[in-house]
């Protein structure tokens, strides 16, 4: 059993007879699901915060040299190592695999992007596809969602152009 097993165990324990009404109450659900020896603590993240590191990785590594970001199971980055270490498997006799950064950048456009680093994922908070936004209406007004959450639901953003699904994934890419 992993560790974040553990953790997914203990929220859901928690939460399991609780009712969440509104998407700001979950940093405070998550860090009251344990208490001992301390509560979880939880960083809350906004768009900013997610880093485009497709792209970053496209333009440093090798067109040959693929890496199938959804599979990776272990990374490791040290400070002022060059050299970064991951693999597909958790066991100890899975495959690992090494790219030399130092290697790898070349040119003067690759070092800048380097330099750079990632930019950022998001340009501006993710909008809800407007059918969802209109549930999410309808719902406050049933008075289904308790009035106290009404201004949270209704000041979220949304567009009639967000399709109603999830991300395309890179799930089929080989290796």
């Amino acid at each position: 059993m992993m560790p974040v097993d553990s953790i997914h165990s203990t929220i859901e324990s928690f939460v399991r007879n609780k009712t969440v009404w509104a998407p700001s109450e979950w940093p405070t659900m998550l860090t009251n699901a344990r208490n001992k020896p301390r509560n979880y603590n939880v960083n809350v993240l906004n768009y900013g915060d997610f880093m485009d590191w497709k792209n970053f990785s496209q333009a440093l590594l090798p067109a040959k040299f693929k890496i199938n970001f959804n599979s990776l199971r272990v990374v490791q980055f040290h400070k002022n190592n060059p050299i970064v270490k991951f693999q597909y498997g958790f066991f100890e006799d899975s495959d690992n695999y090494e790219i030399n950064m130092d290697f790898i950048i070349r040119s003067r456009a690759n070092k800048a992007i380097v330099e750079k680093g990632p930019t950022p994922l998001y340009a501006e908070e993710l909008k809800l596809s407007l059918a969802k936004y209109k549930d999410l209406q309808d719902l406050c007004n049933k008075n289904l969602i308790p009035n106290r959450y009404h201004q949270e639901y209704l000041s979220m953003k949304h567009d009639e152009n967000v399709r109603d699904a999830l991300a395309e994934t890179d799930e089929d890419e080989e290796n």
